[in-house]
């Protein structure tokens, strides 16, 4: 199973070198069924979306890419035939390892093959990832203040640091609005960080743990847009430091801290430098 970015890099360039650079595609290269994925990710499909395109159970695709299969006669017709036509309406100018590993890191995050709660599944598949995406910074944007927000905005005001909440952060790829909202905004010169806080908990069920997954997509959509901002996650949560659901939190974040929002002010001033002023 390909679970790292290290594993998608050294698959990329060995497709790229089997392909001469993706200009020239053969059924062979297909048999290592693991190849797939990289297609499927430079297409920017998710497994379901082109299992269904495909006209097969996003099961069967997720197997194969994970060499947990073996591939039929049949479907390595189809899929190589799918391919072969969508490749070759593709600008292969555009192919590029970092396009490639975005959508590793977003798909990671938001598993559809792996989405336990029944309710949520349901509901993925009657609306559109971005109508999903719109949903919730609807939600964010709209939603009365939470206890954590609450007390990191009464920390940021007790420690005279000034800063701007629900930040607008515009990116088209977000939404139709091209409308994020991060909680927390805080800049001193040409530095800035970004401050998101949730609480995550086991005691409220597997929806509330997807907060995690859309807490992760958020900072990486973020860090599309301000690269080199600075971003902290400030979590209460029940859960252990080395738990699945904060462990995509940690990947998709620069500093995480669990169950100590006093600490944060330390880290914002860390963050920013010895010679920290309010902006």
């Amino acid at each position: 199973m390909i679970n790292s970015e290290k594993e998608i890099i050294n698959l990329f360039n060995d497709v790229e070198i089997a392909t001469n650079k993706f200009s020239k595609l053969e059924k062979e290269i297909l048999l290592k069924t693991k190849t797939i994925r990289i297609f499927r990710l430079i297409l920017g499909l998710s497994q379901r979306n082109m299992a269904k395109k495909l006209g097969v159970k996003p099961v069967i695709l997720s197997n194969l890419e994970n060499e947990n299969r073996k591939i039929t006669p049949k479907i390595l017709d189809d899929i190589f035939l799918f391919l072969v036509n969508e490749m070759n309406a593709l600008d292969k100018n555009n192919i590029s390892l970092s396009n490639v590993l975005e959508k590793f890191r977003e798909f990671k995050i938001f598993s559809e093959t792996g989405v336990k709660n029944k309710e949520l599944l349901e509901t993925s598949k009657k609306i559109t990832r971005l109508e999903l995406e719109e949903f919730a910074v609807s939600a964010l944007k709209n939603s009365r203040r939470t206890e954590e927000e609450i007390i990191i905005k009464n920390l940021l005001l007790k420690n005279g640091i000034n800063f701007v909440e629900q930040f607008p952060v515009l990116d088209s790829r977000v939404s139709r609005g091209g409308l994020l909202i991060a909680d927390f905004f805080v800049q001193s010169g040409s530095s800035r960080i970004v401050i998101e806080t949730s609480k995550i908990t086991r005691t409220k069920g597997e929806a509330e743990r997807q907060l995690s997954r859309l807490l992760a997509f958020k900072a990486y959509r973020i860090k599309k847009v301000f690269p080199y901002i600075i971003s902290i996650a400030a979590i209460k949560s029940d859960l252990q430091s080395n738990s699945p659901d904060i462990g995509i939190i940690k990947e998709a974040f620069d500093l995480v801290l669990i169950n100590d929002f006093e600490g944060l002010i330390n880290a914002i001033k860390n963050a920013l430098g010895v010679g920290f002023e309010p902006a």
